[in-house]
């Protein structure tokens, strides 16, 4: 049987390359620069290894059940329903294992193929049974009549094993470039299950995505309020300062010398701020570089050029295709090796040339410092009442502007 569904990610732009986890958040912290996720993205999520275990684990789909039909003798499986419901404590998610269940009557059934000790033995409905691979308990549900006298086999495997084969058999591809639609589909041997996995998998996908936008929000939500917490009590002292000095210089205009050199300054302050954010996304992609696994994908940022972008879509291609090798089984393959011992070499080319350009961006930081120190200086040699008297004003506009821009962020994060 197959089943399908479709799924629209939610985007921030038209083109719908954006991605439901980071785009709006990501774009609020950091601008339209930010890194944000492609719809090729989403579709490595959906096919990931962990969104899967979770399905497994949601729908305990790692425990199967199935019996011998009576006339074609073949199996036929019983995914909602069989009959018995065997529950294990602290079973172990890699177990693999398989025994038989016979319902005897209202009350009692037969355990066989469990071991030597086990084989043939008669237990209860409801009770704890001590078993080679621990606890259990087996109850009849509201089919149980149906099947009695009938060999109920049941089939133990890990989860990462039942991930790995939903996995395989998962088509998870975009409808159409102008749209961020999403066609899932899979093939099963039930059709409840089939839709059942793609339902619960959607679920999953949404309910992780939530839970990210969830913790970012609220991360982001106690550092604005931190902020505005902290300029609240510097306007408060500037404008003391403010007033106190045009009370005791008699002034009323403060505004002549040193705009130039104050304009330099700031002009200086917010790139030395946009340099420091280039730097803190640039280290952030070397530190996945150092950490990343074999088949694990890098992100990308605006300040990387041609030669980055390329080479690190080339690793993200080569990981894809190794994952598939080894899900596939088929890692001794000379086209698996190859990729496998290309993979550091493109690595250590990727971490290289990030070690250049952050480089790069910290000799630019310097630089800028070193600019803003230069206007600072000549900032002081301008008259000193003027040049007091300025700096303060000017720093109360930036924390005022600062004010109303974080107050302004949080109201919009509450809408959220």
């Amino acid at each position: 049987y197959a089943s399908s569904a479709s799924i629209m990610i939610k985007t921030g732009a038209s083109s719908g390359s954006e991605s439901l986890r980071s785009s709006s958040i990501m774009n609020q912290m950091i601008g339209n620069e930010g890194l944000v996720s492609t719809i090729n993205n989403e579709i490595i999520i959906l096919r990931s290894a962990s969104l899967m275990d979770s399905v497994v684990r949601n729908l305990g789909l790692n425990v199967s059940y199935s019996y011998k039909t009576k006339i074609a003798k073949r199996n036929k499986a019983l995914y909602q329903d069989s009959p018995v419901l065997v529950t294990f404590e602290d079973l172990d998610e890699s177990a693999y294992f398989d025994f038989t269940l016979i319902p005897k009557d209202d009350t009692h059934f037969i355990l066989s193929d469990m071991s030597e000790k086990a084989e043939g033995k008669e237990a209860t409905f409801g009770e704890i049974i001590i078993t080679p691979v621990g606890k259990m308990i087996v109850t009849e549900k509201w089919n149980y009549q149906s099947l009695i006298g009938v060999p109920i086999v049941v089939n133990v495997v890990p989860v990462s094993v039942m991930s790995a084969s939903l996995r395989h058999r998962l088509y998870v591809a975009r409808d159409d470039e102008k749209n961020s639609i999403l066609r899932l589909s899979i093939n099963d041997n039930s059709a409840a299950r089939a839709a059942d996995v793609l339902n619960t998998l959607i679920a999953v996908y949404n309910n992780d995505a939530i839970a990210d936008q969830e913790r970012m929000l609220e991360y982001s939500y106690k550092f604005i309020n931190g902020r505005i917490d902290q300029l609240y009590g510097d306007l408060d002292s500037l404008q003391e300062q403010v007033v106190g000095f045009k009370v005791a210089n008699v002034l009323l205009d403060t505004k002549s010398l040193g705009e130039a050199d104050l304009a330099a300054r700031s002009a200086s302050s917010a790139e030395v701020k946009n340099l420091q954010a280039k730097i803190s996304r640039v280290s952030y992609v070397l530190d996945v570089a150092n950490s990343v696994s074999d088949d694990g994908v890098l992100p990308m940022t605006s300040e990387m050029g041609d030669e980055q972008t390329s080479l690190i879509t080339q690793y993200n291609t080569n990981s894809q295709k190794l994952s598939k090798y080894r899900e596939s089984g088929i890692t001794e393959n000379p086209a698996a090796k190859k990729l496998a011992s290309e993979q550091p070499v493109l690595l250590a080319s990727i971490i290289s040339i990030l070690e250049t350009e952050l480089n790069s961006l910290q000799a630019q930081l310097i630089m800028a410092r070193n600019e803003g120190s230069v206007a600072t200086s000549r900032i002081q040699a301008a008259p000193e009442k003027q040049v007091r008297i300025g700096s303060v004003e000017d720093m109360l506009k930036i924390r005022q502007q600062l004010y109303l821009t974080l107050l302004t962020k949080r109201e919009e994060m509450l809408l959220e």
